[in-house]
């Protein structure tokens, strides 16, 4: 209901009943196993360690996402138990990140990584990072999609309704943008809690096939499209 007041006050009208929010969601094809199997050993090559916690993020390095406390967490967490930090994507800010954890040996900047690279690497981590900055207008981004179809827990920091899913379902964990802390707290608690992180990816991963899928999207959409096609032209 806010997303859909959001955008009537962009349009600067009043909701009519055919209004309709529809989410991004994520689709459940998978890339090809032997190219994903093939990725999981590049991976490897990387130093990507299988007996690892590893921490992945895939997307723009740049001024909408809070990177920077990611860094941070990791400096602390890492003397604490085995911890990676795997930040795929490109943008104006990765040589900066890059320079921030040069000493880090367990945070690994891929750069662009394609979907079989994506796919691989979730199954190789333990959680799926969704690090938006302070004021991020996003509501229902596709990166906590992503995480979910690669039975992930999220760990997020955007507020709202990615908020309330994830504690509904018990999908990830929610913590304060720019809070260092909060967001050391939440890894370590998924770090000593490993049976329910899986949980929570598991939850994820059923929350998405029975609402957020691409696929079921589009036909929702279909019926919707039909039902207001019926309306104009009955």
């Amino acid at each position: 209901q806010r997303k859909l007041q959001y955008g009537l006050d962009f349009a600067g009208r009043q909701s009519r009943e055919t209004d309709v929010v529809v989410p991004l969601g994520y689709s459940l094809k998978s890339p090809d196993r032997a190219e994903v199997e093939r990725e999981k050993e590049n991976w490897l090559a990387k130093g990507i360690d299988p007996e690892a916690f590893v921490a992945c993020y895939f997307g723009t390095i740049g001024n909408f996402f809070d990177i920077e406390t990611v860094i941070k967490a990791a400096k602390i967490v890492s003397p604490q138990g085995k911890f990676q930090f795997v930040l795929g994507g490109d943008g104006s800010k990765l040589q900066t990140f890059k320079k921030m954890a040069a000493t880090e040996k367990n945070i690994f900047f891929p750069g662009w990584v394609n979907r079989p690279q994506i796919q691989a690497l979730m199954e190789m981590s333990s959680v799926g990072l969704g690090p938006y900055r302070i004021g991020a207008r996003m509501s229902l981004p596709n990166k906590p999609f992503e995480y979910f179809a690669g039975r992930l827990p999220v760990l997020s920091s955007l507020t709202g309704e990615l908020e309330e899913i994830l504690t509904a379902n018990k999908a990830g964990l929610t913590y304060r943008a720019d809070s260092t802390s909060e967001l050391v707290d939440c890894l370590l608690y998924l770090y000593h809690n490993r049976d329910q992180a899986y949980q929570m990816g598991m939850n994820g991963r059923k929350l998405l096939e029975e609402k957020y899928t691409t696929e079921f999207i589009s036909q929702e959409m279909l019926k919707h499209l039909t039902y207001v096609a019926q309306r104009n032209y009955s």
